[in-house]
């Protein structure tokens, strides 16, 4: 029952989350995105990304637009993750923007720092809890590895990773 509560709670939060997209937001480069979305990143199947950090820009993209919480596709995991797993799915932080930094590429693995602006945490019962100023600068580096012609993120392992949906999608935080 409380699998089936979780599922229907997540279908709800991606048909809020369609809906709020339905503009979609810009994306790319190495800026900070945040505030009001214009259009979201579009679904891709197949990885042809030629720079570490684009594949990086496309995940948070997606997990920013609320996807990567609502249910990353298989087909998408494979594509530009090495993961046999989906990343966690108990909770999501809720972000004001992030910031991807340039890669630090060598021949066959590179890493890609996100920093966010943590607002506060959400979950599948609607919970949203602002966090303290201490815990609003998050740092994720991303380890890809390079696969045949294609860069996928290695690490964070799924089991280590959490969503980070933006606030512009979810709404406010409270006291924030």
């Amino acid at each position: 029952m409380k699998t089936q509560m979780n599922t229907l709670a997540r279908t709800l939060v991606s048909l809020g989350l369609l809906a709020a997209l339905a503009g979609g937001a810009v994306f790319g480069g190495n800026t900070r995105v945040g505030g009001p979305l214009a259009r979201h990143e579009k679904l891709r199947y197949k990885n042809t990304f030629e720079r570490p950090e684009q594949v990086v820009e496309y995940y948070v993209a997606r997990d920013a637009s609320g996807f990567v919480w609502s249910g990353l596709l298989d087909i998408e995991r494979r594509a530009f993750t090495e993961w046999r797993e989906l990343p966690n799915l108990e909770f999501f932080y809720i972000a004001k923007q992030y910031e991807v930094f340039p890669a630090k590429v060598g021949r066959t693995e590179a890493l890609v720092e996100v920093r966010y602006d943590i607002e506060g945490l959400g979950d599948a019962n609607g919970t949203i809890t602002p966090v303290e100023d201490a815990a609003r600068d998050r740092r994720v580096t991303f380890k890809l590895k390079k696969d045949g012609n294609a860069w996928k993120i290695a690490e964070p392992a799924a089991s280590k990773i959490a969503a980070v949906v933006l606030s512009a999608v979810v709404g406010s935080v409270g006291g924030n």
